[in-house]
């Protein structure tokens, strides 16, 4: 009898020792996903575009924040613009993007952002680790 309690205690650590990271990777760290644009010289056709970005992920239930930032005072720099998309996590920022990419009206508007000339310069994700 001692023995099943010490296999099931064994399994139930090796369990929770894998289940509660997995738990813990998808309910964060908070994600930060910075795009570098270049909105060829149309930056009102840019911030348009990100007003219907934010429509379409309303409309899937996504759950991303997004700012758009330019640089004021950043030496060659100076106007470049980005846009700062927030997600609870890795897994929530997986799941946003996959449903955008099988959305029609999301595709629509990747090929008429790219019709305008417009371009991500640079594209990174950062996991936050503030203590």
């Amino acid at each position: 009898m001692k023995r099943s309690f010490v296999a099931m205690g064994s399994v139930l650590t090796l369990l929770f020792g894998i289940a509660l990271p997995a738990l813990s990777f998808a309910q964060g760290p908070t994600v930060i996903n910075v795009l570098t644009i270049n909105a060829n010289g149309d930056q009102p056709g840019l911030l348009d575009i990100v007003k219907r970005v934010r429509t379409i992920n309303e409309r899937l239930g996504n759950k991303a924040t997004s700012r758009v930032w330019q640089a004021t005072l950043a030496g060659e720099g100076t106007n470049a613009i980005f846009i700062a998309i927030e997600h609870s996590s890795l897994v929530s920022m997986a799941q946003d993007n996959a449903k955008l990419q099988a959305d029609a009206e999301w595709q629509k508007l990747v090929d008429e952002f790219a019709k305008k000339g417009m371009s991500v310069l640079s594209n990174s994700v950062s996991v936050e680790i503030t203590p």
